[in-house]
């Protein structure tokens, strides 16, 4: 193991339980981070997020800089009037401290790619996608681990330089979960199918269960 999980005082949550994500991976992880935040305030939600720009709550800059370790998400989650937690994951974060909290309902890994190679004793993709795939431990049985779909054959949408050939969907046959793994793909598509299989593996065979979505 890479690292363990520096959960004591993060996950000091209120005793009303407020839903919580945790969202990784190489490139997106700011964006969607702020995406679902604007959602959820257009929706009358109050949301806390957390991200390498900064801590913001209900679309308030708290503070500016990279909150994305366990200091944020005990900002977050101790907060009141945040009715979603939003918790970007960095990389280095997870590396030196471990999970931020445990007990999530989403993990999301947007994708991997050989950005930032050589740091953090990250030599190679395979070993992006494992330290990326840590938060898979933190997903809460009946909860979801979304996983970006990077298999060659089903990702022809995906620009040349940012495919890994199924590294991701490698690593993740080999990765345990309590929650549902759901994948996604960008393949051109003009709708969203969501094919069921089962959750225990080979139920669309490649050993890593779950659900495909595909987005067009």
């Amino acid at each position: 193991q890479r690292a363990g999980n520096d959960t004591a005082g993060a996950d000091e949550r209120r005793s009303l339980r407020v839903p919580v994500a945790v969202i990784t991976g190489t490139n997106g992880k700011t964006t969607t981070t702020r995406l679902v935040a604007r959602i959820a305030r257009h929706a009358g939600v109050c949301s806390g997020a957390t991200s390498t720009d900064g801590l913001v709550i209900d679309g308030d800059v708290v503070d500016r800089g990279d909150w994305t370790g366990p200091g944020g998400a005990r900002t977050v989650l101790r907060d009141r009037r945040v009715e979603v937690a939003l918790l970007e994951t960095a990389r280095g974060g997870l590396l030196r401290r471990g999970l931020a909290t445990v007990g999530v309902d989403v993990a999301l890994v947007t994708n991997v790619s050989d950005d930032h190679l050589g740091e953090w004793g990250i030599g190679s993709v395979a070993e992006m996608a494992e330290a990326k795939l840590l938060v898979a431990a933190a997903v809460r049985p009946g909860g979801r681990l979304v996983v970006f779909d990077d298999r060659e054959a089903l990702g022809g949408g995906l620009e040349p330089q940012r495919r890994t050939d199924g590294v991701l969907t490698a690593v993740l046959a080999r990765v345990a979960c309590a929650g549902e793994i759901l994948r996604y793909r960008a393949d051109g598509c003009s709708d969203v199918d969501l094919a069921a299989v089962d959750g225990g593996g080979g139920g669309d065979g490649d050993g890593t269960g779950g659900r495909v979505a595909v987005v067009g």
